[in-house]
């Protein structure tokens, strides 16, 4: 079987075991033009625009495309220049915009502390990314991203504690994270448990009960031998012991007046 072929069968599975509403995403960071498969669909040449990095990730999930992005296709803001494809003059200008026109912070000094902190690939590192639903990927992924519920990201942290009982370690500001659920499996070699900012969910649809889960593609074993575990008691749709026990029933008092027909 060709690695793409079991690549696809991998997001098969997982969405299977997890009951995902969107296919898992194989990202691929494109170090050269020849990394975009055929039949790639760029923003600026596709719909005549550009576009932000989490709107192009949203489209490969939510239409199923496989998007490419390249400096040319990039909105302006901080995506593209943490992913190395551009730069700023003076980053202090971003951090106070920040400050003065969303205003995510108090101080300038406060937005540059965060811009300080977040991962961010070398300038001209690679040309671009490419997002491809895992199921039917065209590439071969280097991350694997997830969008879930509260309750699958539980079982997608189980299993990646199953086998050493680590704690997961991930930095959350609720801002650039679907950039960092790309960069940082890059930069670790760890997955992120992450809440999506408010890029992700303006502009990329997010709804208010979706998560990112994102994982370096050289831990995907592990990740799925961690989901198969215990499948009857630990799993989702998480079990409801309620359901096995006599329901609350408010009649006790006439109960010796009624009377069941036999079956």
């Amino acid at each position: 079987m060709a690695e793409i072929e079991k690549w696809a069968e991998v997001g098969k599975e997982l969405t299977s075991l997890l009951r995902l509403k969107t296919p898992p995403l194989a990202i691929k960071m494109a170090k050269t033009s020849a990394d975009f498969p055929e039949r790639t669909r760029f923003p600026s040449q596709h719909l005549g625009q550009k576009a932000l990095i989490c709107q192009a990730v949203s489209m490969a999930g939510i239409y199923g495309w496989t998007v490419g992005m390249k400096a040319s296709d990039c909105v302006i803001c901080p995506g593209p220049v943490i992913f190395g494809l551009g730069r700023l003059k003076d980053e202090k200008d971003l951090a106070n915009y920040w400050a003065k026109h969303l205003p995510f912070f108090e101080t300038p000094e406060a937005a540059q502390t965060l811009l300080s902190s977040v991962g961010r690939l070398k300038p001209r590192e690679y040309v671009g990314m490419v997002f491809s639903p895992l199921e039917w990927t065209r590439v071969v992924p280097d991350v694997v991203m997830v969008h879930c519920n509260p309750a699958q990201i539980m079982r997608l942290i189980h299993a990646w504690i199953y086998k050493e009982g680590k704690m997961l370690n991930t930095s959350q500001g609720a801002i650039l994270a679907t950039c960092q659920g790309i960069i940082s499996p890059l930069l670790t070699g760890q997955p992120q448990a992450l809440m999506p900012g408010v890029g992700d969910r303006v502009a990329g649809g997010l709804q208010d009960d979706e998560v990112i889960f994102s994982f370096p593609a050289a831990q995907t074993e592990r990740i799925m031998d961690g989901l198969k575990v215990r499948p009857n008691s630990i799993r989702y749709p998480v079990p409801i012991s309620s359901l096995r026990v006599p329901g609350l029933v408010p009649y006790r008092d006439i109960e010796d007046r009624f009377e069941m027909f036999e079956s």
